[in-house]
């Protein structure tokens, strides 16, 4: 069973904040916030998501693993 920290309630088994950069096909903002909706801040394991349509780039941060942070992106579409 993990233990929690009393500061910021992170399971001390779970890894330190990731940042995890994805090149994503984004034709518009839409596309940005279909991203957020998939991945959102302050969800399990995702401290910021920034998404940027002219550089076709999405960085994830937080201890969401690369593999789960990938999955979600592809549930958006």
């Amino acid at each position: 069973m993990p233990i929690f920290s009393f500061f910021g309630g992170r399971p001390s088994d779970r890894p330190a904040t990731q940042t995890h950069t994805f090149t994503v096909k984004l034709n518009c903002d839409g596309c940005c916030r279909a991203v957020s909706k998939a991945v959102p801040e302050g969800a399990d394991g995702v401290h910021r998501v920034s998404c940027s349509v002219p550089d076709q780039r999405v960085v994830s941060e937080g201890w969401l693993s690369a593999e789960e942070a990938e999955r979600l992106l592809k549930k958006a579409g």
